[in-house]
């Protein structure tokens, strides 16, 4: 950072206090001494550095003292007469007034000074902590402060970024493309915000979103600006592929519902779950799964909780509950997901036509068993070797057999084979 942090004398104020005067009584004998020595005819000119350096240290109370002080010092040691707190010298009593007030004056300049440097240092330490890209430029477009973060960002030092122009360590025509004028807009008063896209050195190209805000001077004019950044290229990404996610979900032929294990309530639905259910999305959304499940209460409750936790999935057939109160068999795939928290994604398909191909067939048989079984003729299925797979039981009985024993005759015997092979 290009702040100098200046170090504190101690954590006792009474062990300050005795440090500025141990300082002003050494430059006060060595100022002694050199009056003895060699006459000198300015009795303050060491004191002045040592004023200051406590002004800056300490502040403004610390200055006084050391002023006040060294004023006693001047008056009893080097003002004539010496050793003796008698001033004769109408110069001499001005020069020790004016050093007084200059002291106060110094005192007063410094503890400014030192409370600017100490904002300033707090905001470093501020924006040092935090992820955003945070830099202050002036009105000549130069870097003035600059965090860790916007260092890393462009691959530099500090010492090579402040005071540089901006033109001159962005990318080439960035600057007067798109900064200068966002700029200028800030130093007129105004917060600025924007995206755009910068190609990185070290980290490729980033989308980023950026805020402008003005910081004023001692006039109350804009001579700063606060530049903070944010690297929103993953929120991007992540928004883009949840988009995308989301259209594919909602055109999938499956319902798919997203649930909260504990309560069991929607928390999100497609396309298609509604149309199933017949529902808006804000109704399911106000729905449990036992407003649209009617056997879903004992079967979470009973065995289908306890199963998708320990086997993280689970398939199951169930019956789902339309908004006017029909009812349809559906197939659903239950998905335990651990994200921020805990899920249940449940993929729910309409087998009810399914389940009427299923039943039909069922029937089907049914008949074609009642035919076959109480028909006289001989009904029967064998292979390509003739080998008897099936017959009805009338021939059977007719033939002195059951059915089974044919079937379960030899493949090589002649039992085996259908009547009339030899």
């Amino acid at each position: 950072m290009s702040a100098v942090y200046l170090p504190k004398l101690g954590a006792s104020s009474a062990w300050r206090y005795a440090m500025a005067f141990v300082a002003v009584t050494i430059v006060a004998l060595v100022r002694y001494n050199l009056d003895i020595r060699f006459g000198s005819a300015h009795p303050f000119v060491l004191f002045w550095p040592v004023v200051m350096l406590a002004a800056l240290l300490e502040g403004f109370w610390m200055g006084l003292f050391t002023t006040t002080s060294a004023a006693v010092f001047a008056w009893y040691l080097i003002a004539p007469p010496a050793n003796s707190f008698a001033v004769f010298n109408t110069r001499d009593v001005i020069g020790l007034i004016l050093f007084v007030t200059i002291g106060t004056t110094m005192s007063a300049v410094g503890d400014l000074f030192r409370r600017r440097t100490q904002r300033l240092q707090e905001f470093e330490k501020a924006v040092e902590g935090v992820k955003e890209i945070i830099v202050v430029v002036d009105r000549d477009y130069r870097y003035l402060i600059a965090n860790e973060a916007f260092l890393k960002f462009h691959g530099l030092k500090t010492e090579e970024l402040i005071g540089r122009r901006i033109a001159d360590v962005l990318n080439p025509g960035v600057f007067e493309a798109v900064i200068k004028h966002k700029l200028d807009e800030c130093f007129s008063g105004r917060i600025v915000q924007f995206e755009m896209s910068y190609q990185y050195p070290v980290r490729g190209e980033r989308r980023l979103h950026i805020s402008y805000f003005p910081v004023g001077g001692r006039r109350k004019e804009i001579d700063r600006v606060a530049c903070v950044l944010h690297d929103i290229t993953d929120q991007r990404e992540s928004e883009r592929s949840l988009k995308l996610f989301r259209t594919l979900i909602d055109q999938s032929n499956d319902a798919v519902e997203v649930v909260d294990p504990e309560t069991l309530r929607l928390l999100d639905v497609n396309d298609k779950a509604c149309k199933d259910l017949g529902y808006s999305r804000e109704e399911l959304l106000s729905l449990s799964v036992f407003d649209i499940d009617p056997n879903a209460r004992e079967g979470w409750e009973t065995t289908l909780r306890a199963k998708l936790r320990d086997t993280g999935s689970l398939l199951t057939e169930t019956i789902h509950r339309r908004k006017d109160g029909s009812t349809f068999a559906v197939e659903t795939s239950l998905k335990f997901v651990k994200l921020d928290r805990s899920y249940v994604v449940a993929v729910s398909r309409d087998i009810s036509e399914r389940k009427a191909g299923e039943e039909a067939l069922r029937e089907s048989e049914d008949r074609y068993r009642d035919l076959v079984e109480n028909s006289e003729d001989l009904v029967c299925t064998h292979d390509l070797d003739g080998k008897l797979l099936s017959v009805n039981a009338a021939p059977a009985r007719i033939l002195g057999y059951e059915p089974a024993e044919l079937v379960k005759s030899d493949a090589g015997s002649d039992r085996a084979r259908v009547p009339g092979d030899v």
